[in-house]
């Protein structure tokens, strides 16, 4: 059994990314982003060092629930962000 859970967006990637880790790693898509700023005036808090408020939509709520119910299940649950996410402006 896979010791460990790799979260990708994207499930094309999480079949080929399966295929290069090998039986210790499990690969899961969340067929996309999963969570979004608040849509309110303190979606980012200025007053404490510019935290961040999240929420997640209505329609990854399942796909988050399934994650979730899958993530104890292993020594170790790693998320992968794209590329473009990690860019910055």
């Amino acid at each position: 059994m896979a010791k460990n859970l790799l979260i990708v967006e994207s499930p094309a990637k999480a079949k080929t990314i399966e295929g290069y880790l090998g039986k210790d790693f499990t690969v899961k898509s969340s067929y996309g982003h999963i969570r979004d700023l608040v849509k309110s005036e303190d979606a980012i808090d200025i007053q404490n060092n510019f935290a961040q408020k999240y929420e997640v939509p209505a329609d990854k709520k399942q796909v988050v629930s399934e994650l979730k119910k899958l993530a104890p299940g292993f020594l170790g649950a790693f998320a992968s962000a794209s590329a473009n996410a990690l860019q910055s402006s």
